[in-house]
């Protein structure tokens, strides 16, 4: 149990986000205890709702051994990834063999009702003009990348620009996706990935947060944070309730946005604006073991991305991911909740029609090495969304801080560069809310 005597801090979600905030505040609070600028460490509690710390960063085994990533798969932008450069240079983490996957090897793929690839190059060239002439318009300014598709006037590139709205943002349509943040986030596809999966990441971050005497308890699902009489902070969780002085909330943007959590009128009157502005990328993963040979008949070069453009909806698939003899699908938008609630068998036989469907990938049911496996981060109720997405005119808070609470994880980066979305903001945002956590206990005393 915490000491009454020190000040307890407790971080909801021991994600990329949660670890590290629980690092930073350890390794910070060591040095203001040194410096004479804090009296005692605090405690530091994790409350995860999961069995396993790693939140969406998770790695599983599909039934022939291998080992895939379920959530983010790469340091986006290699070795210039923040998180990367902190987990190798600064905290000299052994990740196992590592690989660059450049994202050049590209297969773009239409159905008889699709457009075209060449018109599909040419729409995208065209709206990208357009928003260069908005911008030099209307500097600072935020678009709806429909609304800038709907302004050249092609019926064709309004329906490209709902395609890279479903395909790409996992959004339902191009209205619903910031032209700014479309455009301006440059992490892309592609980066450093791990032979071992990102578990090799988390077990490092689980055993640093340890040292620094976190203590993570799993399983364990708050469901409410309130204000006591005494300006201490009351976590209500399903097993027993929790009190703390500050709280750091990793919570998904679907967690946040469904209700998951409660709290106080004066809380939720801050956050709910933020939430507005916000929408809960759907995106599932679907893991296709193969034998080699699927691979070597067809010459596919590890780490190939092949779009297939269907007259309803868009699939991305990335072959031979890291050398693996394995195909992933990604669904997004409306089709991840469709593939996630059907039964395992329908999936399997869904999956591999559409695959049929593509010359490259076809009769890849003759290949099979072991179940079909998918993810669940749609419908999952401890996480509803794959990642966040802004609305148009919305910006990112950095993180939001509403008194002793605060809000951090991959939505809450301001900064486009930091990587909002990805591993590298959930790090971002942590190690502010961190800072934030511990400036605001010296000032307390």
């Amino acid at each position: 149990m915490p000491d009454q005597e020190r000040p307890h801090i407790i971080i909801v979600g021991a994600g990329i986000a949660g670890l590290t905030a629980a690092i930073h505040i350890g390794e910070g609070a060591d040095a203001l205890v040194k410096s004479g600028k804090m009296a005692a460490r605090p405690d530091i509690t994790l409350l995860e709702a999961d069995a396993i710390a790693g939140g969406r960063a998770r790695t599983k085994l599909l039934s022939n051994g291998l080992a895939v990533d379920a959530g983010p798969h790469w340091f986006h932008g290699g070795e210039s990834n923040a998180l990367y450069q902190w987990a190798t240079d600064n905290r000299h983490y052994s990740l196992g063999d590592i690989s660059l996957d450049t994202a050049k090897h590209r297969v773009n793929v239409s159905s008889a009702q699709g457009m075209s690839p060449d018109q599909r190059e040419w729409g995208l060239t065209r709206l990208f003009e357009m928003y260069s002439v908005w911008q030099s318009q209307h500097p600072g300014e935020d678009i709806a990348l429909g609304q800038l598709a709907r302004m050249t006037g092609s019926p064709i590139i309004t329906k490209i620009a709902d395609e890279r709205a479903n395909n790409w943002m996992a959004v339902e349509d191009a209205d619903h996706v910031s032209a700014q943040e479309y455009w301006g986030d440059d992490a892309g596809s592609g980066g450093m990935q791990l032979a071992d999966g990102m578990e090799r990441l988390v077990g490092a971050m689980v055993e640093d947060a340890e040292y620094y005497q976190a203590h993570i308890h799993t399983r364990t699902g708050v469901r409410g944070i309130f204000e006591r009489a005494d300006k201490r902070l009351k976590i209500v969780t399903d097993k027993h309730n929790y009190d703390a002085d500050h709280v750091i909330v990793t919570s998904s943007v679907g967690v946040l946005k469904s209700g998951g959590i409660a709290f106080d009128p004066s809380v939720q009157n801050h956050l709910a604006p933020e939430l507005d502005g916000m929408t809960a990328a759907k995106m599932t993963k679907i893991f296709i073991p193969l034998r080699p040979e699927f691979f070597a008949e067809r010459d596919i070069v590890p780490d190939t991305f092949l779009t297939f453009y269907d007259d309803r909806h868009s699939w991305l698939f990335h072959l031979h991911t890291d050398g693996k003899p394995t195909v992933t699908a990604f669904a997004s938008g409306a089709m991840s909740e469709v593939m996630e609630r059907m039964k395992p068998a329908a999936m399997q036989r869904e999956i591999l029609r559409v695959m049929d469907r593509i010359e490259l990938l076809k009769d890849a049911d003759d290949y099979l090495e072991g179940r079909i496996m998918r993810t669940n981060w749609s419908t999952d109720a401890d996480f509803l969304c794959a990642y966040s997405a802004m609305l148009p005119g919305h910006k990112r808070r950095n993180p939001l801080v509403v008194g002793n609470l605060i809000f951090a994880g991959e939505a809450w980066v301001g900064d486009l560069k930091q990587g909002p979305t990805t591993m590298a903001g959930a790090f971002a945002s942590g190690r502010i809310a961190a800072k934030k956590t511990l400036r605001k206990l010296v000032l307390n005393g």
